[in-house]
């Protein structure tokens, strides 16, 4: 003979069946997730237990001890062989820098130019380093000055407010191409 349930036991009913499938899909999911990261590579301690393939539950895998064995991963061996490195070391030393040179014969740094671009604006260049200096220039100015070797930041002041962010820039050998000549370092306003 067929049952007859009441409202309550038939919402209860229902309600365990979705509970059921609620759970039996959710253990699929995990399943379904930790079989897909079942795999981990060995992890070694050191460099020599790697060489010698005995996993011993470290930090570095495999590839990344033969990595720093072989200097892949040092910031000197990123893409240079012998061959560029001597290119490069050639052509440094045969760049003459432009030093400035006192009337004792005293240098006074690398050649940089400061540049106002603005049609209207006078800016306050303030540069702060090894060396700290500031330029007042008018609109289309420009200044050229020897600073040492270091890491700098012009900080660009109009009416006595900061303008944007600090320029940050590093005074050394290398050279870049500014206002057709070349130069150690160059900071400029365009507005």
């Amino acid at each position: 003979m067929s049952e007859i349930l009441s409202t309550e036991e038939l919402i209860m009913k229902i309600t365990l069946a979705k509970s059921m499938i609620q759970f039996s899909i959710a253990l699929i999911v995990i399943a379904i997730f930790a079989g897909g990261c079942a795999y981990l590579p060995p992890r070694y301690d050191n460099v020599q237990s790697a060489r010698q393939g005995t996993p011993n539950h470290g930090t570095l895998s495999r590839d990344d001890a033969f990595g720093w064995e072989t200097g892949r991963f040092s910031l000197e061996n990123q893409g240079l062989d012998l061959e560029t490195r001597r290119m490069t070391v050639e052509k440094l030393r045969n760049a003459t820098p432009e030093i400035g040179v006192s009337p004792d014969g005293t240098p006074q740094g690398f050649l940089g130019i400061v540049k106002n671009f603005s049609e209207r604006e006078t800016y306050n260049f303030i540069i702060r380093g090894p060396e700290n200096v500031a330029f007042l220039l008018g609109p289309g100015q420009q200044k050229e000055h020897y600073l040492v070797p270091g890491g700098y930041r012009c900080f660009v002041y109009r009416d006595n407010r900061r303008v944007g962010e600090p320029w940050i820039f590093q005074v050394s050998l290398q050279k870049q191409y500014f206002l057709d000549q070349w130069v150690h370092w160059y900071v400029f306003m365009k507005r």
